[in-house]
């Protein structure tokens, strides 16, 4: 791609819708990704599927109030 900075080179405009496209088509891609996720954490979340629920944290890394996750062990 031609420097966007240089003012004697004219921009190939069909590169940069190609790139354009490119860019919000990844986006929309991504965002379907997140809501699909989203919607099986909100559907483990409300199953109270604690085994289920807890793969969408990293173990070694949730904490809270002192306490820390460990998996595949249920607390009453």
């Amino acid at each position: 791609m031609p420097s966007m900075t240089v003012p004697e080179v004219v921009p190939d405009y069909g590169q940069l819708h190609a790139l354009r496209e490119g860019i919000l088509s990844e986006y929309d891609n991504r965002q379907t990704e997140f809501k699909h996720i989203l919607s099986l954490w909100k559907k483990a979340w409300e199953s109270r599927d604690i085994d289920e629920y807890s793969q969408f944290y990293d173990a070694g890394r949730f904490q809270g109030e002192g306490m820390h996750w460990i998996p595949g062990v249920k607390k009453r």
